[in-house]
């Protein structure tokens, strides 16, 4: 696995950064720093015949160089700091770039302080997250000790497998306990489907106790799977209240659990469903009060996610 971290220079507290190599030696993995400068103001139109373009970028590129040296020996401390690349352009579709160009790549960004004028762009993980056929961790809150916990919530569709997939694989890395949770929706019953009942009637939705039962059932199936990939693992499975909005108690599950990096999917690989994740998926990453590892569909069909 190699680990690309975005640098932005704005961020402070350096979120990606101090994650991304806190996480390259617990893995462990290779690790990797880029930097985006952004294009300059007015574009080549309002340059030319004033400065030469070439000598401007190599300016804007080297002083972006040393600024994030910098800010990189600060985070390794006595280590070598990692390989550091400086592009211009639009930081993350560059970043999407760079994630293509390396097989088996995630890519770790920032959460962002979401500014006013990005509640409808996004901030730059927003965006990558829309673009990106790799996996993405996004970065949130204070370095730990060690994540005790990974909480892969599951809606036992297709895209599940795969996620929880990668879920192990991290959980094995990082020596954590693994806690695949679902969030039970029933379906519609046998009397409904044979036409004996209308859909107002109660006995058209199967009986909940049923609906849990199929739910755990799927969930151990998968947990098996997990146990003989890596039978040292520990693995729970647990099964929610139905009832609420999905995110709203993936949330509450997460605040509850001693809970140190969710693992999350997408849906969809076309245009649209990539310029929308899903409410469930956007909402669970954007109020997460820890690190969230996001799955894309995309990377399923790419064979894009990496071993650990």
């Amino acid at each position: 696995m190699k680990l690309i971290i975005g640098w932005d220079p704005q961020d402070k507290q350096q979120v990606a950064l101090t994650w991304g190599w806190w996480l390259a030696q617990k893995l462990p993995a290779q690790v990797e720093v880029v930097s985006v400068v952004p294009p300059l103001p007015g574009g080549p139109m309002l340059l030319t015949g004033r400065a030469d373009l070439n000598a401007l970028d190599r300016e804007r590129k080297e002083e972006r160089a040393e600024m994030a040296r910098e800010r990189a020996v600060q985070v390794t401390g006595e280590g070598a700091p990692p390989p550091l690349e400086i592009r211009v352009g639009q930081p993350a579709r560059e970043l999407k770039s760079r994630g293509d160009e390396v097989e088996g790549s995630v890519l770790v960004v920032g959460s962002g302080n979401r500014k006013w004028f990005e509640a409808l762009t996004g901030t730059t993980a927003d965006r990558l997250l829309r673009l990106s056929a790799r996996p993405v961790f996004v970065a949130r809150g204070s370095v730990p000790e060690g994540v005790g916990r990974i909480l892969a919530p599951v809606d036992l569709s297709l895209q599940s497998e795969p996620v929880v997939k990668e879920a192990a694989r991290w959980a094995h890395g990082l020596g954590a306990e693994l806690l695949l949770f679902h969030l039970p929706r029933r379906e519609w019953s046998a009397a409904f489907m044979a036409g004996e009942v209308s859909h107002r009637d109660p006995a058209a939705l199967e009986d909940p106790e049923r609906a849990r039962s199929r739910a755990f059932t799927a969930l151990e199936e998968l947990a098996e799977g997990v146990r003989e990939e890596y039978p040292d693992l520990p693995v729970r499975v647990e099964v929610g209240e139905d009832g609420g909005h999905a995110a709203d108690g993936i949330l509450a599950r997460v605040e509850s659990g001693q809970v140190g990096l969710l693992v999350t999917g997408t849906h969809g690989v076309g245009f649209l469903d990539r310029m929308i994740l899903g409410s469930v998926a956007e909402s669970v990453i954007q109020r997460a009060p820890c690190p969230v590892l996001v799955v894309p569909a995309r990377a399923v069909a790419d064979d894009g996610v990496g071993d650990v």
